[in-house]
């Protein structure tokens, strides 16, 4: 699975230098993110071994990935459209993880460095789960958002009416999906239903005075999104090597 998690990685990454970038060049944040994508593959690559095998695999799932992405911005996404991209986008994720169990990460420098840490729970860590949990962490930002509001799109939910009566919500939920991860690695599933709790209850008052302005509107964009959240939050836990 650690070839799986460097991958995650990167796009996590790329997306994350993509959203952060201010550059007001049409597409200019769209080739920052795929160079910085390339740029921490090129890093990690050598750090874990490099095999012809999944560098080849994972580039052709890099180049599906990315013509959904492509076509998910062309136009207006309708729910018939953005149920097709969300469906090509899963498959693209069960690749990932079947191929990742198909060829674990080879022992590198990296394994070497976890191995020399003083803390004990990295030093017992091994490289398939030291990169999936790297990766996983990574997806659960940027990418994680646009994968949330594609769902919404895909159920037909209005998202401007959401976002504009629920403020922040792509800054909140990576935060939310980064504890709900990491308590689930922990082993603490009552911190994290506490998490989601305190999510529910803060967001009550504004969803509240919505009231007469479709409250039904953004009711269905706080609940369908958080249970996607949840969902892209805590599903990976299965797929973490113990």
């Amino acid at each position: 699975m650690g070839v799986a998690g460097m991958w995650l990685f990167a796009v996590g990454v790329g997306d994350v230098v993509a959203g952060l970038s201010g550059r007001p060049v049409r597409g200019a944040r769209s080739v920052l993110g795929v160079f910085a994508a390339v740029l921490v593959a090129a890093i990690l690559g050598p750090a874990v071994g490099w095999s012809i095998g999944p560098v080849a695999l994972f580039t052709a799932i890099t180049v599906v990935a990315v013509a959904l992405w492509v076509w998910a911005r062309l136009a207006p996404l309708t729910p018939r459209r953005a149920t097709a991209i969300a469906w090509g986008f899963a498959l693209v994720l069960a690749a990932v993880v079947a191929s990742g169990r198909a060829w674990p990460a080879p022992a590198g420098a990296l394994q070497d460095w976890l191995a020399r840490s003083s803390v004990p729970s990295i030093a017992d860590a091994g490289i398939d789960r030291a990169l999936v949990m790297a990766g996983v962490f990574a997806f659960l930002m940027a990418t994680s958002n646009a994968v949330v509001r594609l769902i919404l799109a895909a159920v037909g939910t209005d998202t401007e009416s959401g976002e504009q009566k629920l403020r922040g919500g792509r800054m909140i939920g990576p935060l939310e999906r980064a504890l709900l991860f990491g308590f689930g690695l922990a082993g603490q599933p009552t911190a994290a239903a506490l998490v989601a709790s305190a999510k529910s209850l803060l967001r009550f008052p504004e969803i509240s005075s919505a009231r007469g302005m479709g409250i039904d509107l953004v009711t269905e964009y706080f609940l369908v999104g958080s249970l996607a959240s949840w969902a892209l939050a805590l599903a990976p836990l299965v797929f973490v090597p113990r």
